[in-house]
């Protein structure tokens, strides 16, 4: 067991991923889109953040 390490908690950081999609939904709502469009914009966000990253890999990808 290795002293000052916490592993961390998988249900706590799905609630924390969870709870900050809803604040992207509230705020797309919020700007006038409808729920479909927010959930639709959090798709392409969350797309465009992979291809960033597979991005900076070299092309690999």
């Amino acid at each position: 067991m290795a002293y000052g390490y916490n592993r961390p908690d998988p249900a706590d950081a799905f609630r924390n991923w969870l709870r900050f999609q809803s604040d992207l939904l509230l705020i797309a709502t919020q700007e006038g889109y409808t729920e479909e469009q927010a959930i639709e914009m959090l798709k392409i966000y969350a797309l465009e953040g992979i291809k960033t990253n597979t991005g900076l890999i070299g092309g690999n990808y």
